[in-house]
Order: structure tokens, then C-alpha cells, then sequence
């Protein structure tokens, strides 16, 4: 903390700082969505996961249950993204993203290729913007009633991707 007090109080580090703050806000970061398409309540969705311990039932649940990586205890969500739902498959509450309605044409051309020549990733521009949560998560290797920080990105989009990394559909 000393360090980083005393750093910023220069100004050239400062600038340095600035500037690499400009630089990655301006990037746009990608990561590896889920290949399998779901149909449940009238809506396609991309299955994202089988939440561990049902449907969530608050905020922090939602983060962890979003989590892009699986990681359980901070890392990347998109858990609070207006898309993200919970609908019960095979008597299991599934993690989603739900899509809009979308053409017969541009889901046959979409459903059967799904995982096999196309793919899904999430992308956002800029850094994400840092949540953090107290919970309790002992069940998930945490240390118990600890603060926890998710990333959530800003200005998310799905993309769906052919073999190429040609862009062939995208969700916003």
C-alpha cells in the first residue's frame, strides 16, 4: 500500500498509470461461451451450467452461478446479466443465457452446427467493472464469511462463432 501511495504521487508514474488504464479500457476481451442450445419456456438459450446449490436467491448466488470460468469464488460473471435465467431441465435448475426470438431460417442454420463448427464466446469492451460481495461459501473451498470480488462486464454481447472465428450472430 505504501508503495502504490507513493508511486501515485509521482507524476510520471502517474501518466504511465493513466495511460495503461486508457489502453485496456479501450480493449475488447473475449472468453469461451457454452456450445449446447437448450428450448425451454418458448426461448432458445445457451446452457451455461447446473447451478451447485439450486437457484440462486440473491446477488451473490447469481455472480457465483455466472461465473464464465466456473470458479466459485471471484473471477469473471455475467451472473446479473439481464439474459442470464434459471429454468429447470430434466429436474434441474440450468444456468442460461436466453435469446431473443430469432428467424426458423437462422435457427436451423444455427441449432444443428451448434458445437460441432460453431461456437459461442462472450465479449466485452473495456475492463469490468469490479462487484464484491460478503458470503459465506464454505461449501466451495472458501474460508467462510469473506469478501468476495466478481468482475461484470460492461457493454456484454454473445457472440456465435463458425470455424473460421467469423462472427455469425450476436446477442447484445
Amino acid at each position: 500500500d505504501e508503495f502504490f501511495a507513493e508511486a501515485s504521487g509521482d507524476p510520471e508514474v502517474r501518466a504511465l498509470l493513466t495511460t495503461w488504464t486508457e489502453r485496456l479500457a479501450g480493449l475488447t476481451y473475449c472468453a469461451p461461451g457454452p456450445p449446447r442450445l437448450l428450448y425451454a419456456d418458448s426461448v432458445y438459450s445457451l446452457i451455461l451450467g447446473t447451478p451447485a446449490t439450486g437457484r440462486p436467491r440473491n446477488d451473490f448466488e447469481k455472480l457465483r452461478e455466472g461465473s464464465l470460468y466456473g470458479a466459485p469464488l471471484g473471477g469473471v460473471s455475467i451472473g446479473l446479466w439481464a439474459r442470464v435465467r434459471w429454468v429447470d431441465l430434466d429436474y434441474l435448475p440450468h444456468t442460461v443465457v436466453a435469446m431473443p426470438a430469432m428467424s426458423r431460417d437462422l435457427l436451423a442454420r444455427l441449432e444443428p452446427e451448434l458445437g460441432r463448427t460453431l461456437g459461442a464466446r462472450f465479449c466485452w469492451k473495456g475492463l469490468a467493472t469490479p462487484t464484491t460481495r460478503r458470503g459465506f461459501d464454505m461449501e466451495f473451498g472458501g474460508a467462510g464469511d469473506q469478501d468476495i470480488t466478481w468482475l461484470t462486464p460492461r457493454d456484454l454481447r454473445l457472440e456465435i462463432i463458425n470455424a473460421a472465428g467469423e462472427v455469425v450472430y450476436t446477442l447484445r
